[in-house]
């Protein structure tokens, strides 16, 4: 039999067990509304918070960090709410934690396995009418330590990132910088970059990832007319092949469309546990080799990058987002005029939106000259199409 409580609410501190077992009774078919809803959602969130539910990972409710074998329900049917704590847990202080919460949000508990009602003054009755405190309360340590917290993120993430770069070994891809910047391959003159970003925030780990394109063709061709601004700012004249100075990024619902929206641009996953975690590396490397392999087997050469980046997608990032970077809005412009120069003058307007303003966090100054002088470059004789793989 499940070791069940019961929490319910009355104006008053009830004056007994069989007092608190009518309030059930007479509750248990009623919906929660108004505050009663809102203490029982705080009171779940806050439980959860420090004592995560493990339940989808504990099929046979047997984990001992798990303090919720049954789960802590997020949905509030009656107007008393039931759960199903692990009892194992009371001595590490799990009973005086939740009674402490119960108190806090102004509620009763039912103990019916041990006939004791904890009452909101921090009151707790027996059967008799014998009085008590609240057992002692704190987070259980082996509840806590279920959490990945932020001194622990890199021990569990490694290990997950470097599976994901043995599985995609085969598909050509190797470690970027040891590694340090995702994995790495090359597909005809464009190089394709894959990172996975992992990083502790909000009590666990956030996950996203993204592709980087790399056209050192492309760069060169804007690189020249800058070339003061551009040595200047990043130290360098040239960059080589797969460098990040000329990367284009892509998410992955840009890439593969609908199979890529589970870890769309604005999409982050979030893990504060370790099963979570391995589940969403597991499920990032199924869309890689599924999907995300494939659209890239399809990108080899600049006119192919042309195709993946001036779309409609695109146009809508620029006029509502502002996280296209300048070093990719002068690619773009090269790769409009070398494959669509009837468009060049609807994606300059385009690229002008007030947000590239934010180029100066680049390291940019006066965005919109620079985009100028580019043009004017590009529209010039000593622009070559041909130099990208585009027609004079």
């Amino acid at each position: 039999m499940a070791y069940t409580l019961h929490l319910l609410y009355a104006d008053d501190p009830l004056p007994s067990v069989a007092a608190a077992e009518a309030v059930i009774e007479r509750d248990a078919g009623l919906k929660p509304k108004g505050h009663l809803l809102g203490r029982y959602r705080s009171f779940q969130a806050g439980m959860v918070e420090n004592c995560p539910d493990l339940s989808a990972d504990d099929p046979h409710a047997d984990r001992r960090d798990n303090a919720w074998p049954l789960g802590l329900p997020e949905r509030f049917e009656t107007a008393v709410y039931s759960f199903t704590p692990n009892t194992g847990m009371f001595d590490e202080g799990l009973l005086g934690l939740i009674a402490e919460s119960v108190a806090l949000h102004g509620l009763h508990m039912l103990d019916p396995q041990a006939g004791r009602l904890y009452r909101p003054d921090r009151v707790v009755l027996d059967r008799q009418g014998a009085r008590s405190a609240p057992p002692p309360m704190q987070v259980p340590a082996s509840a806590r330590a279920a959490i990945i917290t932020w001194d622990r993120t890199e021990e569990l993430v490694q290990p997950l990132q470097q599976a994901l770069a043995a599985r995609l070994r085969a598909c050509g891809f190797a470690p970027r910088d040891g590694g340090e910047r995702g994995l790495i391959r090359r597909n005809g003159s464009i190089g394709q970059n894959l990172q996975v970003t992992a990083y502790h925030s909000h009590g666990g780990v956030t996950l996203y990832g993204q592709y980087l394109l790399f056209a050192p063709a492309v760069t060169a061709q804007w690189v020249a007319p800058l070339a003061a601004e551009f040595e200047r700012y990043f130290g360098f004249f040239g960059k080589a092949f797969g460098g990040r100075v000329d990367g284009y990024s892509l998410s992955p619902d840009e890439l593969c469309g609908t199979d890529g929206e589970p870890w769309g641009r604005y999409r982050f996953g979030h893990a504060r546990t370790r099963e979570p975690l391995q589940r969403w590396f597991q499920a990032f490397g199924d869309h890689v080799v599924t999907a995300g392999v494939p659209a890239l087997d399809a990108v080899a050469t600049p006119r192919d990058l042309a195709r993946l980046l001036l779309t409609e997608r695109m146009r809508w990032r620029l006029a509502t987002k502002n996280d296209v970077r300048l070093v990719e809005i002068f690619g773009m412009l090269v790769l409009v005029h070398a494959f669509c120069p009837d468009q060049a003058d609807a994606w300059l307007a385009e690229f002008r939106r007030p947000g590239r303003n934010s180029a100066g966090f680049e390291g940019w100054q006066q965005p919109d000259a620079l985009i100028d002088r580019l043009v004017a470059h590009l529209q010039s004789p000593a622009f070559d199409p041909a130099s990208v793989g585009g027609q004079r």
